[in-house]
């Protein structure tokens, strides 16, 4: 198949590495907004249609990060509806929680070496990792 102009949908110089992308509703405003995790900051972004040919982000908050981002997971952490809110994992252990537009606390990580995975799980209300030990 021979791609045209129009398969492009989205292009958009961020001007820093991308680590991390995730769609959820991270703004009161409603509907659904793309999170993108750089290294040293957290952006918001609405995504809109522009007529039926592209689209265009337009940021709506970011959050600048003390520590460098490994990873991040999102969710309704605390039972809240509607919104979701975000964890960030750093390289150095710390936990990062943001609540949409404000900052909620951090927690450093017991016995951190490397970062791995993070996940949040609904049923239970909690972010899951792993230390270096598998434990």
């Amino acid at each position: 198949r021979d791609y045209k102009p129009e398969d492009l949908l989205l292009e958009q110089e961020l001007e820093q590495a991308i680590l991390q992308l995730e769609v959820g509703r991270f703004s009161a405003g409603g509907g659904l907004q793309l999170a993108v995790l750089h290294p040293r900051k957290l952006v918001v972004y609405s995504v809109q249609s522009m007529g039926s040919q592209y689209l265009q982000l337009n940021k709506l908050y970011e959050h600048y990060l003390e520590h460098t981002a490994a990873n991040m997971c999102y969710g309704p952490f605390g039972g809240v509806q509607g919104l979701d809110y975000i964890c960030i994992q750093s390289y150095d252990g710390m936990l990062t929680f943001l609540e949409c537009e404000a900052f909620a606390f951090s927690r450093y990580l017991p016995g951190f070496l490397i970062p791995g995975p993070l996940a949040y799980i609904e049923q239970s209300d909690s972010v899951v990792t792993c230390n270096s030990g598998f434990e």
